[in-house]
């Protein structure tokens, strides 16, 4: 066992949390971000839970139920898109 064994367990618990890797860095002392990522690892859970903690946000466009403000407004769509 060695000393970096408990900081990469504790990076992992943090950002399994959902603290962001900017602030594991920032509290690891690391001076740039891609060290946290050597301790940090995406695991197969937080990517299976990803999606849905995009859907269940209170805000989030990616509800069933939300429909497109401007879905039947072709006038404001092609000005949206630069095409008037």
């Amino acid at each position: 066992m060695h000393s970096h064994l408990f900081r990469r367990t504790r990076a992992m618990h943090l950002y399994q949390a959902g603290v962001p890797l900017p602030t594991i860095s920032e509290w690891l002392g690391h001076s740039n971000i891609e060290m946290t990522r050597f301790y940090a690892k995406v695991t197969e859970a937080m990517k299976k839970e990803a999606p849905h903690k995009l859907s269940d946000s209170d805000s989030s466009v990616f509800k069933d139920d939300v429909v497109f403000k401007y879905a039947n407004d072709e006038d404001t769509i092609k000005r949206l898109c630069g095409l008037k």
